[in-house]
């Protein structure tokens, strides 16, 4: 995808969180969402470590390395070992044999964003999975920082990546990185330089 694309798709994703939070009452706690130049990018190398690893997300869920990795190098927060990460939420699509993984539009991007955003709010509840999507897109992930001295901004970007993992069938997943801009929360300058979306 170009960074052109990528823009427009995460335009739309900062539209739709913005929204969520505006009407259940979560952007006067958390603030709202941003897209950002330096997000977009760590989504795109998140996305290039699935891609490396050819990673079964529909089988084996988030590529923690992959993701922790790019998370230590932006300067964010990781967790203590490595049986988890903070800052993907992952929505993956199973594409049969007949569908043109190789040419997906952006009508189509968007379908998936937003199926993936309303499965996280409202369908996140699965293996042990307690809303924590829903949690990180809404930004009540707030109330574990010290919120003194932040502008409770969201940062956000927005990247897909592709693998095939069996004859005649191709995963599409899409990386929405969020990156909270909080005083215990380090980010560097470029995870929050602002891209207007």
């Amino acid at each position: 995808m170009t960074q052109e694309q990528q823009e427009e798709l995460n335009a739309y994703l900062v539209q739709l969180l913005n929204s969520a939070r505006t009407v259940l009452g979560t952007a006067d706690l958390a603030g709202n969402v941003v897209g950002s130049v330096g997000a977009n990018a760590a989504a795109s190398e998140i996305a290039v470590g699935y891609r490396n690893d050819r990673w079964n997300s529909f089988v084996n869920h988030h590529d923690n390395a992959a993701v922790n990795s790019v998370a230590k190098k932006y300067g964010l927060a990781v967790p203590e070992n490595s049986s988890g990460q903070l800052i993907e939420n992952l929505h993956t699509l199973l594409m049969g044999k007949f569908a043109d993984q190789d040419h997906i539009n952006m009508y189509d991007a968007k379908k998936s964003v937003y199926k993936g955003v309303i499965d996280m709010f409202f369908d996140d509840y699965k293996n042990g999975n307690k809303m924590g999507n829903a949690v990180s897109l809404l930004g009540l992930n707030v109330l574990n920082y010290d919120k003194t001295n932040s502008n409770l901004t969201t940062y956000i970007g927005v990247s897909s990546d592709g693998t095939d993992v069996a004859e005649s069938y191709h995963l599409q997943q899409y990386h929405f990185i969020v990156m909270p801009n909080l005083t215990d929360q380090v980010t560097t300058t470029t995870t929050t330089d602002d891209n207007g979306t």
